[in-house]
């Protein structure tokens, strides 16, 4: 079942981790595997933005350096290398599948209703007042991507450790995954 963008908020929920003990396996094991789907698709939004928040500042620099020429066409050369260096950041986690599903998009969309794509289409022609806000509503909009996704990233430890427990304790056995 895909997982929705509300999910995210029942994910999030202190709630969500009320009584690991008292759930089954397969219970602990399907909320894992939605938190590591809905983990997935925030990662998925943050290195989008990560990336949105290379080009502008790519663009700021280049203002800074005095550079005046090439605009549009300077920036688009730069393209490749900017969103390469984006790909460096710390804190990655193998991801356990390649579509980031419904919740991405969703993300996608909210992104984009925040702070329109539009924007980044010719940023030479943009002022530098609308550079420095476009730069803060993305930080904003990744610290909060980092936040949720840590706090993720917490819950699936949470359900890991439960079910590691269960088969250290006897309590769960690998033979009953074979049958």
């Amino acid at each position: 079942m895909p997982i929705e963008p509300a999910d995210l908020a029942r994910f999030l929920d202190p709630s969500f981790l009320d009584d690991l003990e008292k759930r089954t396996m397969a219970q602990l094991r399907e909320a894992r595997s939605e938190l590591q789907e809905a983990e997935g698709a925030i990662s998925y939004v943050r290195r989008v933005v990560q990336g949105r928040l290379d080009i502008v500042a790519a663009e700021r620099q280049r203002r800074t350096g005095g550079s005046d020429g090439g605009g549009a066409a300077d920036l688009l050369e730069q393209l490749p290398g900017i969103l390469a260096d984006s790909g460096s950041r710390s804190g990655n986690r193998l991801l356990s599948q390649l579509d980031p599903g419904d919740m991405a998009a969703s993300l996608m969309a909210e992104l984009d209703r925040s702070i329109d794509p539009a924007q980044l289409t010719d940023l030479p022609a943009v002022s530098d007042e609308v550079l420095a806000e476009l730069t803060d509503s993305m930080a904003v909009i990744e610290r909060q991507l980092s936040e949720n996704r840590r706090s993720v990233h917490d819950r699936i430890d949470r359900f890991q450790a439960e079910l590691v427990r269960r088969y250290q304790s006897g309590e769960a056995s690998v033979d009953s995954l074979l049958g």
